[in-house]
């Protein structure tokens, strides 16, 4: 994955961001990393808000949309960035990929298996680039231990764990993501622990999953519809083992800090990380402990700017993205 910096190498892709009318993953996260990344253009928001996405526009000097069907039909627009609610995904997807657009998609792509089979057909039959957005794989942390992996310094890797720990995001009350239909917070957040598991060991997808799950609540005027603890087990065609817990029943003290764990264990070695202990990456090979990253991770990249320059790089060179549409079906079917 080429990490864009300074000037680019090709023509910037021209990109219009929808669901940019409120404070959210757009305007906080997606839209500043647009705007220090050279390899793409910002050239229009959309949103069903008209106040706040013209706000935003006003901001980045831009023109806005409220209905997403007119922005589709502006030309100029090359590849589109969908940060609505999860629930419309898949039509906005269809909609993008019909018209002739490239696909930036954050997690998760849909919220059934039937909607991502039905975005599959369409982006295949338009032809565009689609990419699921999974920018924790973009991160140093993952990164470097990616690189260690390959270099093979822990040789094949047998067994992985990703596990995050805190207490469950306490959306508005009359969010989506308190209702059953949503699939609840591991089909929400779960694919960035899916991907990074993957990510780490090689894999692409799962050939069996196991799951358990269940509810626990501070109150019930806070309860939501779906569980908040996830524990899964899953088995790869290689035969290497994967294990992922999302657990957020952390109640008291709310604001303790969330905890994120990875290790990855090898046929020569071990390469394990956590956040708690502000830890280093840590490898465990050749009966040797080393840290390869002795600053503790305090300067950390973009990785949402560094996630949009890889696809826009992948479109100009007309390469399939890593986490493309089937990738994105697969990480979806171990979350449900």
């Amino acid at each position: 994955m080429r990490k864009e910096t300074g000037n680019c190498e090709f023509e910037p892709v021209k990109i219009a961001v929808i669901g940019a009318g409120q404070p959210n993953i757009a305007t906080s996260n997606h839209l500043p990393a647009i705007a220090k990344t050279p390899s793409v253009k910002l050239i229009a928001l959309c949103d069903i808000n008209e106040s706040g996405v013209r706000k935003e526009a006003e901001k980045w000097n831009v023109k806005y949309y409220t209905d997403i069907e007119e922005l589709l039909k502006d030309d100029e627009v090359e590849l589109v960035d969908i940060c609505t609610p999860d629930q419309f995904h898949c039509e906005h997807t269809i909609l993008a990929a019909r018209t002739g657009k490239h696909i930036l998609c954050e997690k998760p792509m849909a919220i059934s298996l039937e909607q991502a089979d039905r975005m599959i057909a369409e982006v295949k039959k338009a032809g565009v680039k689609f990419m699921v957005a999974q920018q924790r794989r973009f991160t140093n942390k993952l990164r470097k231990m990616k690189s260690a992996i390959d270099e093979g310094k822990i040789g094949q890797p047998v067994f992985g764990r990703v596990a995050f720990k805190g207490a469950f995001f306490p959306y508005p009350k009359d969010s989506f993501y308190y209702k059953k239909e949503s699939g609840g917070q591991f089909v929400h957040n779960g694919p960035h622990l899916v991907d990074s598991l993957f990510f780490l060991m090689g894999q692409s997808k799962a050939e069996t999953v196991y799951k358990k799950s269940r509810a626990f609540y501070p109150s019930a005027d806070e309860k939501m519809e779906t569980d908040n603890y996830t524990s899964v087990t899953v088995k790869f065609s290689d035969g290497s083992i994967g294990s992922i817990e999302q657990n957020l029943t952390m109640i008291n003290p709310r604001g303790y800090p969330t905890r994120e764990e990875i290790l990855i264990i090898g046929t020569e070695g071990t390469i394990a990380w956590n956040t708690l202990d502000d830890s280093p990456i840590m490898e465990y090979s050749a009966g040797t402990i080393s840290m390869p990253d002795p600053i503790r991770l305090k300067l950390e990249n973009d990785p949402y700017a560094d996630e949009i320059a890889y696809l826009a790089r992948c479109i100009r060179m007309d390469i399939e993205p890593e986490m493309n549409v089937e990738y994105a079906r697969n990480i979806l079917e171990v979350c449900l």
